[in-house]
Order: structure tokens, then C-alpha cells, then sequence
């Protein structure tokens, strides 16, 4: 298992390259707490909320959780939910617009989150000492559920768009 974290700008870009691998058949929509389904219309509704606090220049994080490919058979979608209320908690990002979607496309099983850093209260949530968060919380899950770590590497092997220069600030593995 590893997590890869990108805080973002644009809202809307990680929405559409997820509606994308919905309308492809090999994306799905786990979980969402905003009222709207189309990408325009959850950049629009997290943008809403982003613009109370307008200084905030980054107000998406792009969370990417990919498990080994040894551990497609172990993982469902409701302990894929059980890992990222797990982080999402630890990160602070627990009372945030969130949205969740589960692709097919690899042959690792791997979530992608759509979070808001500002929450519907106006309060931000800082990412202060976030990869030491993220270690501890990978080996907790992998302990946990029994999931054998991923390398970096590995990672970066098969998400090129997410390894370096693939755009967006990079927060911890």
C-alpha cells in the first residue's frame, strides 16, 4: 500500500480525469458528500466553498491510495471507505468536501479522493507534517488489513501522470 498526496489549484481537473474514467467503464464513484455529480459541477460546488477563504491558493488535495497487486483479491470497496475515513481523520480533512472514486484501470486496486482543504466552516486545514502522518498511517493500514507495502517506484511506474513532474505539489508516500 502507499498513499501519494498532490495539493492543487484546480478542483475541477481531478474531477474530470475521474468522470473520464467513469465514462471509460473503469472508474466508479465510492463516496461523495457534495451535491453534485458532474466534474463541472463539483468544481463549481468545491470552489464555492474554497472562495470563503480566497488566500487559500491550493485548496484541493488529490489523494491516491494504490494497494500491491498481490492484494487485489483482499480488497473490497467498503475497506477501501474504512481506509480513507481512517485518513481522511488523521489528516484533518474529516469535516471537508470530499469525493472518492475506485478505478479498474491497473492492475494494483487504487482509489482516487477529491478533498477541499477549506471546510464548509471557513476553517483550513493545514498540511503541516503531513508525511510522517502518511508513513504512520500506511503502516497501520498494512498491519491492520494485512497489505504488503508498494514501493515508490512501483508506484511511479505504473501513474506516471502522478511521479515527478507530473504536476501538482507532492505531499508524502
Amino acid at each position: 500500500m502507499i498513499v501519494k498526496n498532490l495539493i492543487r489549484q484546480n478542483l475541477g481537473g481531478v474531477a474530470g480525469y475521474n468522470a473520464k474514467a467513469e465514462r471509460a467503464g473503469h472508474g466508479q464513484l465510492l463516496y461523495s458528500n457534495v451535491a453534485s455529480t458532474s466534474a463541472s459541477e463539483i468544481e463549481q460546488e468545491m470552489g464555492a466553498i474554497a472562495a470563503l477563504r480566497p488566500r487559500v491558493l491550493q485548496p484541493g488535495v488529490h489523494m491516491v491510495m494504490a494497494l500491491h497487486p498481490s492484494d487485489a483479491l483482499k480488497v473490497t470497496d467498503l475497506m477501501f471507505m474504512e481506509m480513507v475515513d481512517e485518513y481522511r481523520r488523521r489528516v484533518g480533512l474529516d469535516m471537508s468536501q470530499a469525493v472518492v472514486w475506485r478505478h479498474h484501470d491497473k492492475l494494483h486496486p487504487h482509489i482516487h479522493g477529491l478533498f477541499n482543504r477549506v471546510a464548509v466552516t471557513g476553517e483550513v486545514v493545514g498540511m503541516w507534517n503531513l508525511k510522517r502522518k502518511l508513513d504512520a498511517f500506511q503502516a497501520d493500514m498494512c498491519s491492520r488489513y494485512g497489505l504488503k507495502a508498494l514501493q515508490p517506484k512501483e508506484f511511479d511506474g505504473v501513474h506516471p501522470e502522478l511521479s515527478s513532474g507530473g504536476g501538482g505539489m507532492k505531499f508524502g508516500f
